[in-house]
C-alpha cells in the first residue's frame, strides 16, 4: 500500500503541473495574438493617417480652357483684328463723337442718341458690311469671317470689358483710328507718303501735315 501510494503522489503532482502550465501557455498565446493585432492596427493607421492626394487630371485642362475663353476678351486684340473690323471701329468712334456733339448742341437729344447708337452698331457688327463697300485699294484680303466678327465684338471700347477700362480702351481706339487714317492716305501700299508717314510715331498732326504738304505742292495722287 505504501508503494502504491508513493507512486500515486508523483502522478497527481505531474497532473497538477500540467494543469498549471496549460493556462500559462494559453495566456501567453493570447498575449501574443493581442500584440500582433495591435501591431497590425498601428500599421493600418499609418497607412490611412496621411493618404496621398488623388491626382486631378482636370486642373490643367480647366486652366487651359479658361485661358482660351479669356484670351479673345483682351482689348488689345483690336490691333490684330481684320482691317475692315478696325475701320468699322474707327468710323463708329467718329459717329459716337459726332453724336456727343449733337447732344451738347441740340435741345432734341433724339438725333444725338441715334447717331451714337448707329456708331456702336457699326463698330460691333459692321465689319463685313463695311468691307463690301470699301474701295479695293482699302481692302485687305477677303471679308472678315464669322469667327473674326465674333472676336471683334469683345475688343476695343464697344464692349463691356472696354467700358470697364474707358481710358485705355479709348486710347486704343484712337491709336487704331490714326493707323487706319494713315493706311487710307497711303492707299494701303508704298507710295510717296509711306516712308515719311510710318517713320516714328503716328500723330494726327503728322498725318494732316504730310497730306497737306503733298496737296499744296500739286500732288493729287501719290504713286
Amino acid at each position: 500500500r505504501e508503494g502504491s501510494q508513493g507512486q500515486a503522489y508523483p502522478a497527481i503532482f505531474s497532473n497538477s503541473l500540467l494543469l498549471v502550465e496549460q493556462p500559462a501557455l494559453g495566456s501567453m498565446e493570447s498575449a501574443d495574438l493581442k500584440q500582433l493585432a495591435a501591431e497590425r492596427e498601428a500599421r493600418a493607421k499609418k497607412r490611412t493617417s496621411s493618404p496621398k492626394p488623388m491626382p486631378n487630371p482636370w486642373a490643367s485642362s480647366a486652366s487651359g480652357s479658361s485661358k482660351s475663353r479669356t484670351a479673345p476678351h483682351s482689348g488689345t486684340d483690336l490691333a490684330k483684328a481684320h482691317r475692315s473690323i478696325r475701320m468699322a471701329h474707327s468710323i463708329g468712334l467718329l459717329w459716337g463723337l459726332l453724336g456727343l456733339v449733337f447732344l451738347l448742341l441740340l435741345s432734341n437729344y433724339w438725333w444725338g442718341l441715334c447717331i451714337i447708337f448707329a456708331g456702336v452698331v457699326l463698330a460691333r457688327a459692321g465689319g463685313q458690311a463695311l468691307h463690301s463697300v470699301l474701295p479695293a485699294m482699302l481692302q485687305e484680303g477677303a471679308a472678315p469671317t464669322p469667327t473674326e466678327m465674333e472676336s471683334g465684338l469683345l475688343t476695343g471700347l464697344f464692349c463691356l470689358q472696354g467700358i470697364m477700362a474707358p481710358s485705355s480702351s479709348l486710347a486704343l481706339e484712337w491709336t487704331t483710328l490714326l493707323e487706319n487714317l494713315a493706311f487710307g492716305c497711303t492707299y494701303g501700299k508704298r507710295n510717296c507718303l509711306t516712308g515719311d508717314m510710318y517713320a516714328g510715331e503716328l500723330t494726327l498732326g503728322k498725318i494732316c501735315g504730310l497730306v497737306y504738304g503733298k496737296l499744296s505742292s500739286g500732288i493729287i495722287r501719290c504713286n
